[in-house]
């Protein structure tokens, strides 16, 4: 009978032992299920532990979330802190500005206005200092007219005035008869009349010549001729006032002191019969007080009508300066 002989329990737990550490180092996860016997009891904690992994994990997450968030969260406060006073800060600034602008456009507005009212005081000063200027100079302008009057009255009263008085014919009036005329003047002014002479003019007109105007225009441009002559600087005849003067006309000096004997008109028929008029036209000039005076006289002849002692002015052609 054969007897079967069990391995010594070291032995065969030995062997066991070395076959299964064989194996685990050929299959180590057989080796792991060995290590970790009951798959169902080693796996469990395994679970549990990613779990609370995970658990830790997003505890964590959210605490880094929580955290970056409150930092967030304070910058964003500070932030609109920041900004809120930056906004405050500005309105200030646009309160203060409008504020000093509303002061400098009252301000401005003032100083326009007085500016405004000193200009129209200026312009009011000037527009019164032009009517002061203006009212000065007439001013002026009449005292020295007012000076020239005077002078030009001074000289008139003081200087040398010399005119005819009377005038007659010395001789008969007869045909062929040579036409003189003896004229009395006198200077009636206050000073003596020096450098004196005449020029004399005789002109006979018909009665229709006469009574035209043909004549008296004759006789105006002798007028006007007898105001351009100048007595001479010397020589001539020196007449005193208040003294009576005898001349009969029957030369002519003339300005640059040639004694011309004219051919002296004679009286004619018409002029004897009164249809022609005879006209003597007298121009006496002389010195007085540093000026030319100037004496015109006209007479004239109309038989019938003019007497010979005492002949007829005209009409026209007298004057004195």
């Amino acid at each position: 009978m054969a007897t079967s002989r069990r391995p010594p329990p070291g032995q065969a737990e030995g062997g066991k032992i070395a076959g299964s550490a064989h194996d685990a180092a050929n299959h180590p996860q057989d080796n792991e299920d060995i290590q970790n016997p009951g798959d169902v009891k080693s796996r469990k904690p395994h679970f549990t532990e990613i779990m609370k992994s995970f658990m830790r994990q997003y505890v964590s997450d959210r605490n880094t979330n929580t955290t970056d968030n409150d930092r967030q969260h304070s910058i964003n406060k500070k932030n609109f802190i920041v900004i809120l006073i930056y906004t405050v800060i500005t309105g200030v600034i646009m309160v203060v500005n409008v504020v000093q602008y509303g002061d400098n456009h009252r301000f401005n507005k003032k100083q326009f206005r007085v500016i405004s009212q000193q200009l129209k005081e200026i312009q009011s000063g000037s527009a019164q200092t032009d009517r002061l200027i203006s009212a000065a100079t007439d001013q002026a302008r009449a005292a020295n007219e007012l000076a020239k009057s005077s002078e030009a009255s001074l000289v008139a009263s003081q200087r040398a005035w010399i005119g005819p008085d009377i005038a007659s014919l010395p001789g008969p009036v007869t045909e062929n008869m040579p036409a003189k005329i003896e004229v009395i003047y006198q200077n009636t002014g206050r000073s003596p009349a020096e450098n004196y002479y005449n020029i004399t003019n005789t002109i006979i007109f018909n009665n229709l010549q006469w009574s035209n105007g043909f004549a008296g225009t004759k006789i105006h441009d002798l007028e006007e001729q007898c105001k351009i002559f100048q007595a001479p600087p010397t020589g001539g005849q020196t007449v005193f006032p208040n003294k009576s003067y005898r001349l009969t006309f029957n030369v002519d000096l003339l300005y640059d002191k040639r004694i011309v004997k004219p051919k002296i008109p004679k009286f004619t028929r018409s002029v004897v019969d009164g249809k022609d008029v005879i006209v003597f036209h007298i121009c006496q000039i002389y010195r007085t007080i540093g000026a030319t005076g100037h004496s015109s006289t006209c007479f004239f002849y109309h038989a019938g009508l003019s007497p010979p002692q005492s002949l007829n002015f005209c009409n026209i052609g007298n004057s004195a300066d």
